[in-house]
């Protein structure tokens, strides 16, 4: 029975070892006393980082409620010092080799109580969207455990840890991968933390999508943001772009299909007959009604099919949208 047991937990321990790898292979070691800069690459996905030195103080491989494969999302925390205290975090988190990369737009992205919730583009397979927020220290669910294991290493080191942060968070997704990034950065002891700008924003979000796809060059960071105002009144959560839903998506889904499939039919057509007045009179009725039952078809199962894109929410640095 022993020889069993031992023969089974060997078992078990070499059919890990291609995921501790696959991990392991390009992220940068647990190591608070290592500085980092720049960016930091994590399974061929590179991260840009704020200015500064940055340590990696959390890594963990887990699975959020929502995602039923043991491990599916790994997480580095890396936390910026400044006169003995962490003036800032980020929490990088990406599907982990082999598991499911379908997390759709985080939840936040649509809320309306944010100071900014942006949806570039979202689909069944792929999107990317932002938020940002003030977040409160918190427990339980709404700490990713490599976020605490940061905590943790604060307290040994005597590091202080700021209660409330101005955060900037970021999901790109793809049908085989995704990377959530959230930054965030603490004020000054006697005023609270200030969110960021709309440009800084966007340009952050840039760099992260071509991170995301190993575009950046090597070393390119991010600056701190700096706002002398506060921040602006919610907005309602807002969707960009071809593929953000509703109309919108059935329109130019409609436009490209349609050009593929009359491009088709008339090619087909002149090739039978070889005549092109004839093949573009057979193909005419098919281009004018076409559009019309083909949004119809998207449009019905978008209003009765139920959501076509998937919310998994994931644990962070505390809750969003603190007061």
């Amino acid at each position: 029975m022993r020889v069993r047991s031992l023969l089974f937990g060997a078992a078990c321990a070499l059919a890990l070892l291609p995921l501790a790898a696959a991990v392991a292979a390009d992220a940068p070691l647990l190591d608070p006393n290592s500085l980092l800069s720049g960016g930091v690459t994590v399974d061929g996905k590179q991260v840009p980082l704020p200015e500064g030195d940055w340590r990696l103080t959390g890594r963990a491989i887990h699975s959020p409620a929502g995602f039923d494969k043991p491990g599916a999302v790994t997480s580095l925390s890396l936390v910026r010092l400044r006169d003995g205290a962490v003036d800032a975090t980020a929490l990088i988190q990406v599907a982990s080799p082999g598991a499911d990369p379908l997390w759709g737009k985080a939840p936040a992205c649509e809320r309306s109580d944010l100071p900014l919730a942006r949806v570039r583009y979202a689909s069944d397979h792929d999107g990317s969207c932002a938020w940002v927020s003030v977040v409160a220290g918190a427990e339980g669910e709404t700490l990713d455990p490599a976020w605490t294991q940061s905590l943790g290493e604060a307290q040994r080191q005597g590091w202080r840890v700021p209660e409330r942060w101005a955060a900037a968070a970021f999901r790109v997704t793809d049908p085989r991968d995704a990377v959530q990034v959230r930054y965030a950065f603490a004020g000054s002891p006697d005023t609270p933390p200030v969110t960021p700008d709309e440009g800084w924003v966007n340009s952050a979000w840039d760099q992260i999508e071509r991170g995301f796809r190993n575009r950046l060059a090597t070393g390119t960071g991010l600056p701190d943001w700096a706002s002398t105002t506060p921040p602006a009144a919610p907005t309602p959560a807002a969707v960009e772009g071809p593929e953000g839903g509703g109309w919108s998506r059935a329109v130019w889904k409609t436009i490209t299909f349609r050009g593929i499939v009359t491009t088709l039919d008339f090619s087909t057509n002149y090739w039978v007959i070889g005549d092109a007045v004839a093949a573009a009179g057979l193909s005419a009725f098919a281009f004018v009604i076409g559009p019309f039952v083909y949004i119809g078809h998207e449009l019905a199962w978008e209003r009765f099919g139920g959501p076509v894109v998937r919310s998994v929410d994931l644990p962070g640095l505390g809750a969003d949208g603190a007061s």
